[in-house]
């Protein structure tokens, strides 16, 4: 997605990636011309030939779409390729765009949601952009008031966010308003994941300051930093990480899979391909692998990479199905 702002971001990574590409050194420097015409970066382990694919992908691509609900109840749905317009926001099919204006006028919400194999982008009236990602879905007002806080509710999934500083907007604090914890922020860029079917809600800092507010009180993070809140026991804990590109990469266009689990990878690709994956046999979902596939690729493909880096032994597509030995 083509966002002004985008470019600085990945340019404000660039240090941070370019420390972490010896990982990758080894794998690049074989199969640099068939993987980068893929798009495709491997783990250390020797891979066999890649068998060639049907041009014809078993399973759809997720693309660019969302359903924006409003506050009356319509539903219109947005997806690549299709203009929207109202009276205050407009759609190009893959960015949502509402006028930058405040109003003393009663608060109308709206909700846009992103389904499994979908993902789309929304620009609030305050100039905050923010990316969400498959399976989410986001309430925010349509309009933000003259005074007191601007503040959307991340009811289910992923997003990120660019804030709009408080400096630029009569020093109004953002809030991003979940069922287990409240963000607040001051101007600054964050990444949230709290799915409804995962046990944890995880809060990355990529710039500035956020204070998280649960029942058992509030901490602050600082760039780099990462809340994990356990649902169940409502316990937090506060990690320093290297770097966040593999965590806020899927906005890039990007799978990231750095020393992860297949439990994780194959919830990851269950999103974006809208599919449901299935053990044929008993499997070891810890097997980790390392990795970075482009989201524009076709499953198959990706499937093909964890079988020649022996991650899995096969695997067979029955429509929404993919089973994995």
């Amino acid at each position: 997605m083509a966002f002004k702002k985008l470019e600085r971001k990945i340019n404000t990574f660039e240090k941070i990636r370019r420390q972490k590409q010896w990982r990758y050194f080894r794998i690049a420097a074989v199969l640099v011309i068939g993987l980068l015409i893929a798009g495709i970066q491997f783990n250390s382990k020797k891979i066999k030939s890649l068998p060639q694919l049907d041009t014809q992908s078993v399973v759809k691509i997720g693309t660019d779409k969302a359903v924006l609900t409003l506050e009356d109840g319509q539903q219109i749905p947005l997806e690549k390729g299709h203009q929207y317009q109202s009276a205050n926001a407009q759609s190009n099919g893959t960015e949502l765009v509402y006028e930058s204006e405040v109003t003393e006028q009663p608060i109308r919400h709206n909700t846009l949601t992103i389904p499994r194999g979908g993902q789309f982008a929304l620009t609030l009236s305050d100039g905050t952009k923010v990316w969400l990602n498959s399976d989410t879905r986001l309430k925010y007002p349509v309009r933000f008031p003259m005074t007191g806080p601007r503040e959307v509710e991340l009811l289910y999934g992923e997003a990120y966010f660019e804030v709009r500083p408080s400096s630029d907007t009569n020093g109004s604090p953002f809030r991003v308003i979940g069922q287990e914890q409240t963000i607040e922020v001051l101007g600054t860029a964050f990444n949230i994941q709290n799915y409804q079917s995962e046990p944890l809600t995880t809060t990355t800092l990529v710039e500035g300051k956020i204070k998280i507010t649960t029942p058992d009180g509030a901490v602050q993070l600082a760039p780099l930093q990462q809340s994990i809140f356990e649902k169940t026991s409502g316990t937090r804990t506060i990690y320093t990480l290297e770097d966040v590109y593999d965590i806020i990469s899927w906005k890039e266009g990007v799978f990231s899979f750095n020393d992860l689990a297949l439990a994780e990878i194959v919830t990851v690709l269950s999103r974006w391909y809208d599919v449901k994956f299935e053990w044929k046999k008993p499997i070891n979902q810890n097997k980790r692998f390392v990795g970075v596939f482009r989201k524009k690729q076709p499953l198959e493909r990706i499937l093909e990479t964890l079988k020649s880096a022996e991650i899995i032994k096969s695997y067979t597509l029955d429509n929404q199905k993919v089973k994995l030995e």
